[in-house]
């Protein structure tokens, strides 16, 4: 409007001015209701905001000036011409920054998104004409006011296509945009008026009970984590527009845990079973408003030892879970298997949240986070890749490790490689280093001395007697670590694979052995160390352990015996894993995390939030 003043040398009159002043204000406040919280503010963004807008109300103006009024032109010969110089300008850039040849392989390797091309392309095409027909026949400011009103139909018709619930921001936008249209008709007279002051009642009317009805509650979400040694609960809170995690009376979250885990039950014992959910399922309903309760989602995940029982009986233990889970009135209550890849996936999502990765926008994921877990079953990891290393990976065999991610804020896709080595967890490396077909069944050479270990299930008990050897301790971890795939490293070998990135999170056994020798002091809730580190604390343990148990005992006299004799072999092993394993440097940075804070609260580092937040984004019935 200010460049058709100075440049079109327009006149308007003050009810016009203030017209799309209050236009562009609803516009602004409407637009805001859907960004609340789901972007962050730059001035780079403001920048590029301004210039662009600037931008395009030139293009208007000299369009409606020099084009049309000046030299007639059609609307459809600008739009031809005003293409194909854009065609040029884009095959320009994308040949220089390397985008022209990944996009031609893309659309060879998925034809169909060509279709999509296509039907985008005339819909902009009738899109652009139909703007240059307003531009020609009503000028620039009358189109860009109708384009306004296109954005604001836009987001309404979003509101009934996916439920989206509205928020204040939303009815002021809507308000002030009814008002200026109400002010524009003022300006004229007879029916003009009347229409404007039937709108005006209208809108306030529909405003006030838009804010009467308006409430958008937190969403809440149940996870029971069925696991090996026990059964954890885990109730999270999500602010119900932005989907950002809030605490709960205080807390960050509800987390209980009891024993046993769902493995130690039978067909026999199902009083037993209630006794150990009940105190559980009572948490959760004390944690979530009545009102809440049918609308929160309830899952409860088997790991590993669940999936290890006969089939009959597994499922018969699942369907007393679930009859019992049905009478507290919670919706969905599903109770499904966990696999170790898609806990893997999990894991890295709930990081990759609390360190607040993740964004809406072009940059979805910034600075993101691999995530590597050592239990004592197996080992997870998970880490973004790009598209090319991606596609290079499913080329490489590799592709069951490598899925489509979609990711929360409604930030879109990204392709996780995201892998479970179920040999190689702590409890199980040590179970396998006793095995006879490493030729140890009597001597172990990371044990010290004479001291006699036995572990493994009743039904294979294996025994080893320590007689230190450090070279040959290193030589045995080095198996045991890459036997079991095809190749070190872990992840396997693909062309153009980036490594796991700079960002490296460790969970569990990392965590736990580091604070049992005093490298990270207990009461914080995540430290950063180098992969040198580790190696230093193998080195320090293993020089202990050469000296028998007594000076072992000495070197670390909070420990257990038990403990204290694997420190060698755990310590080795766990530096074999970031050195051999990932091919990381020693001056590499990690972090090791039990918890993370976010938003002034400290979050247990669980693939249960990671479910939880998955969970979102399935609509409730």
């Amino acid at each position: 409007m200010l460049l058709s003043v100075v440049y079109v040398q327009k006149r308007y009159t003050v009810m016009q001015y203030f017209s799309v002043l209050l236009l562009t204000l609803g516009v602004v406040v409407f637009m805001l209701g859907d960004a609340r919280g789901k972007a962050s503010f730059d001035f780079r963004g403001l920048t590029l905001i301004l210039s662009g807008s600037l931008a395009e109300a030139l293009a208007a103006n000299v369009e409606e000036k020099r084009l049309f009024n000046m030299l007639g032109c059609m609307p459809s010969e600008v739009v031809l011409y005003s293409n194909l110089i854009g065609c040029a300008w884009a095959l320009i850039a994308d040949s220089l920054n390397g985008d022209l040849a990944r996009a031609i392989q893309h659309s060879q390797n998925h034809p169909e998104t060509i279709l999509f091309i296509v039907i985008a392309g005339v819909a902009g095409f009738v899109a652009q004409s139909v703007a240059l027909v307003i531009i020609k026949h009503f000028g620039a400011t009358t189109a860009e006011a109708v384009k306004s009103c296109r954005k604001i139909l836009t987001m309404t018709i979003s509101f009934i296509i996916f439920g989206k619930p509205w928020s204040w921001h939303h009815v002021c936008g809507g308000f002030l945009f009814s008002m200026s249209i109400v002010v524009d008709r003022c300006g004229s007279m007879g029916k003009s008026r009347r229409f404007a002051a039937l709108l005006f009642g209208c809108s306030i009317l529909t405003s006030i009970f838009l804010l009467c009805t308006l409430q958008v509650p937190p969403r809440y979400r149940v996870v029971i984590d069925a696991g090996t040694m026990g059964t954890r609960l885990h109730v999270f809170c999500f602010d119900g527009w932005t989907s950002k995690l809030v605490d709960i009376r205080g807390h960050g979250q509800i987390f209980k845990t009891t024993e046993p885990g769902l493995a130690s039950f039978s067909a026999s014992n199902n009083g037993t079973l209630a006794g150990t959910l009940t105190p559980l399922l009572d948490a959760a309903v004390a944690a979530v408003p009545p009102a809440q309760r049918r609308m929160t989602k309830l899952t409860i995940r088997a790991t590993f030892s669940v999936q290890q029982m006969q089939p009959q009986q597994s499922q018969y233990l699942l369907q007393q879970v679930e009859s019992l889970v049905d009478l507290f009135g919670f919706d969905d209550r599903s109770v499904e298997f966990l696999n170790g890849a898609e806990e893997a996936e999990l894991a890295w999502l709930t990081v990759n949240f609390l360190k607040d990765t993740f964004h809406p926008g072009v940059q979805g994921v910034r600075k993101p986070v691999s995530a590597l877990d050592l239990g004592g079953g197996s080992m997870k990891l998970a880490f973004l890749v790009s598209d090319a290393s991606a596609e290079a990976a499913r080329h490489a065999q590799l592709s069951k490790h490598v899925g489509h991610l979609e990711l929360p804020y409604g930030s879109g896709y990204a392709n996780l490689f995201a892998r479970n080595f179920l040999e190689n967890g702590m409890i199980t490396s040590r179970t396998r280093s006793c095995e006879a077909k490493y030729g140890i069944p009597a001597k172990h050479p990371c044990l010290p001395d004479s001291v006699v270990v036995a572990l493994g299930s009743t039904s294979k008990r294996l025994s080893a007697q320590g007689m230190f050897n450090l070279s040959s301790c290193v030589t045995l971890v080095q198996q045991l670590l890459c036997a079991s795939s095809s190749s070190c490293p872990l992840v396997g070998a693909w062309p153009g694979y980036e490594g796991i990135g700079p960002r490296i999170s460790l969970t569990s056994y990392f965590v736990d052995r580091m604070l049992d020798v005093g490298a990270v002091q207990d009461g914080h809730p995540d430290w950063q160390l180098t992969v040198g580190n580790f190696s230093q604390q193998a080195s320090t343990a293993c020089d202990a352990t050469s000296k028998g148990l007594p000076v072992l005992r000495q070197s670390y006299p909070t420990l257990s015996e038990q403990s204290v004799a694997w420190l060698c072999f755990d310590l080795t092993f766990q530096a074999a894993i970031l050195i051999y394993g990932l091919n990381l440097t020693h001056d590499q940075p990690i972090n090791l995390e039990k918890k993370i804070k976010y938003e002034g609260q400290l979050y247990e580092v669980s693939w249960a939030l990671g479910e939880a937040i998955r969970g979102l984004k399935e609509r409730v019935s």
